[in-house]
């Protein structure tokens, strides 16, 4: 079945609901270029079986929601750059606009009051619906957010040491990190699997052995098997950007 879409704030938003529509509502916020299927099964059926009706949804330029396109955004570090000396950036839309959307979407589903979950950027968006709409607003969770203000104190310098400790890539991560780093160069140029299949394959061949680690062409099969597991939403090609356009694997 294809992804139902609401109009809000002028935009088309693609979204899913899980649960009772007559229980209280939860309205769930993924970050930044995080699709409603980031949300995980088990968060969303535990809040199912508390009594909870669950509603994800894509933001604007992520998974099935609108795309704005020809519309073009400073580089990231620039961004950052220009922020940190106070220079007003020009996007095409910003924060506020978003908190609009999902403001909408709750109006459109004729939600009058909705318990807010927003993770990282979406619980800025959060923030940013409690103040635009207080009275929708029946609770707020906040997770690994900020309010974004610079003047907010940096973490201790134990929490920034650790964040610097260096990482261990097991075999099988690093095999995982190139497979998917040729998804991503490859996607966009190949509409099916087995066309993303052989993209990957000379993909993982060009690189050198440092690249490539450990990298065994066998686990393709095993990503691929999961990928062809896939329910898609309404048809069975990839999405551009290495996202595919199908919901949570099956079984």
């Amino acid at each position: 079945p294809s992804m139902p879409h609401v109009t809000a704030n002028g935009i088309e938003l693609a979204y899913e609901t899980h649960g009772d529509d007559q229980a209280p509502p939860v309205l769930m916020i993924m970050g930044l270029g995080g699709q409603l299927t980031m949300w995980p099964d088990k968060l969303i059926s535990d809040l199912v079986d508390g009594g909870y009706r669950v509603i994800t949804f894509d933001n604007r330029d992520i998974g099935l929601s609108h795309q704005h396109h020809g519309e073009k955004t400073p580089p990231f570090m620039r961004q950052i750059l220009l922020r940190r000396l106070g220079i007003k950036l020009k996007t095409p839309y910003e924060i506020t606009d978003m908190a609009r959307d999902t403001i909408g979407l709750s109006e459109a589903l004729g939600l009058e009051h909705v318990h807010l979950v927003g993770i990282s950027m979406g619980g800025m968006i959060a923030q940013h619906v409690t103040a635009m709409a207080p009275e929708r607003v029946a609770s707020l969770t906040a997770i690994m957010t900020s309010t974004g203000n610079p003047k907010l104190p940096r973490p201790s310098g134990r929490i920034i040491d650790m964040n610097d400790a260096p990482v261990r890539v097991t075999p099988f991560a690093r095999q995982m990190q190139c497979i998917f780093i040729a998804i991503e160069r490859n996607a966009q140029f190949a509409q099916s699997v087995d066309r993303l299949r052989c993209a990957l394959n000379h993909e993982l061949d060009s690189l050198t052995p440092i690249e490539a680690g450990t990298c065994d062409h066998r686990v393709i099969d095993v990503v691929f098997e999961s990928v062809t597991r896939v329910e898609h939403r309404g048809d069975t090609a990839l999405r551009p950007g290495g996202r595919s356009a199908g919901k949570r694997p099956l079984g």
